[in-house]
């Protein structure tokens, strides 16, 4: 199946997370073949487009209606001694409003220094509270340590609904900014808890949120926090917003890149690796659908539920204790399908997968069934090469999927390959309008061909 063909199947913001039927035990293989044709996922659009269009992107709330905005630490800490700071009230549209402005403002000095990146405000170890349509928030009292007050946070209309979990639009309020939260339904019952699958799928949930909250890297997807809704029976995991897609879904509507924009994209991927690797992080599901891109070329690794720390051991280590099977078939390494003990080589194995993926627009193995690849990387064979690419683009991904992965390069080897040096020619959105115009006129000839 093409990337064409499977477009609609592309997740296009981080959505790993555990659902409540019986999960893989802590020794069973977590594998995947494709995304599912059963999961549905929208537009994730630009952040100027959902402060414009408020009434659409958090439905089913009275904007006018007012809310509580408690003093910030930093009002508090301003205060002199004995003097007590109280909430007030804006209604969520002046405080979208009022954020937009100060969003715009951030966004101007992050040009103008040439920043990478605007980093979103962390929730980690705070008290939220969703503000849902309807409900009336209770004004604190005003003598309350900061480390108390709740955060405010309103959810939006649904991104993505999956196997996996729901992924919605979501506002902090008390930042006034746009972020993701992921809720993932959990064990709710006695009996549920009872489950031994049940335990690993709630631990693999924890575990992929203890890995990511110290976290941060313009090349990953930043993790902000998390809370415990009981009532509801979910986790909410709050997310950096991407707007854009996935460089899957991008590959589902232009068809397969040109080198230029493969070798960009390639080496942005091998600093979030080289990044997670020096932490000793495997990520262990590297493909294009696992990877972000927002409207400025810019990659983010996301998806980090099947991702491990070594502990003791460092992340190359070649007598590490992993051995389960876990990823997408497809861009298994050849040890995770032998069930061998394996280190983030496997993770470099996957990037290759994904250059193919870029290069062809189809995932690797792409004549073969599930369990043909299995059988191939079972004999130690690599997934095919392309034949029109370059001399560069074919040495590295030889490199990538050298068979013993003791010989195999690191993510820091690599970026010291000629295939992924910067080009300080390569414009990304000049480059998108340069082939956006050429497909265009691609489209119109073959129509005046077919008449």
């Amino acid at each position: 199946m093409s990337l064409n063909e499977s477009k609609k199947n592309e997740l296009c913001v981080d959505t790993t997370a555990r659902s409540t039927s019986p999960a893989p035990s802590s020794s069973s293989p977590t594998v995947t073949a494709v995304d599912s044709d059963e999961d549905n996922w929208a537009e994730r659009p630009s952040v100027e487009r959902l402060y414009k269009d408020i009434e659409k992107y958090l439905p089913g709330h009275d904007l006018d209606r007012e809310i509580i905005i408690e003093p910030t630490p930093v009002m508090v800490s301003a205060l002199p001694p004995g003097r007590k700071l109280q909430g007030h009230k804006k209604s969520i549209r002046n405080v979208v409003n009022e954020a937009h402005r100060n969003w715009r403002n951030a966004i101007n000095v992050v040009r103008a220094n040439n920043l990478i990146r605007r980093r979103s405000t962390k929730m980690w170890h705070r008290a939220v509270e969703q503000v849902k349509p309807g409900m009336k928030a209770n004004i604190q009292q005003s003598g309350d340590l900061p480390k108390s007050r709740k955060l405010q946070w309103i959810r939006g209309e649904l991104i993505g609904k999956g196997s996996f979990g729901r992924v919605y639009h979501a506002l902090n309020v008390e930042a006034g900014e746009w972020i993701a939260v992921k809720q993932v339904d959990i064990p709710t019952t006695k009996s549920d808890y009872a489950n031994p699958q049940m335990k690993e799928m709630k631990d693999a949930l924890f575990r992929e949120i203890s890995l990511l909250e110290d976290l941060d890297n313009e090349y990953i997807v930043q993790y902000l926090g998390y809370n415990l809704d009981e009532e509801e029976g979910h986790i909410n995991i709050f997310l950096e917003y991407v707007p854009g897609g996935s460089i899957a879904s991008c590959l589902g509507k232009t068809g397969k890149f040109e080198i230029p924009l493969v070798q960009f994209f390639t080496r942005q991927i091998l600093l979030g690796l080289a990044y997670l690797h020096n932490r000793n992080i495997l990520h262990r599901d590297i493909k294009a659908g696992n990877i972000l891109l927002n409207e400025n070329g810019i990659c983010k690794i996301t998806d980090f539920g099947l991702s491990k720390l070594s502990g003791q051991d460092k992340a190359y280590d070649p007598h590490s204790n992993n051995s389960v099977m876990r990823g997408t078939v497809f861009w298994m390494a050849p040890e995770v399908v032998k069930g061998t003990n394996y280190n983030a080589k496997v993770d470099i194995w996957s990037l290759g997968c994904t250059v193919i993926e870029m290069l062809t627009g189809s995932h690797p193995w792409l004549d073969l069934n599930m369990l043909a690849a299995l059988y191939n990387l079972g004999k130690y064979q690599a997934p095919p090469i392309p034949e029109d690419i370059t001399e560069d683009a074919r040495d590295f991904l030889n490199k990538c999927f050298t068979i013993n992965p003791e010989e195999r390069p690191t993510a820091e080897q690599l970026l010291e390959h000629p295939f992924v040096q910067p080009d300080p020619t390569f414009e990304f959105k000049k480059y998108m309008k340069k082939a956006e115009i050429e497909r265009r006129a691609s489209r119109r000839k073959q129509i005046e061909q077919q008449q």
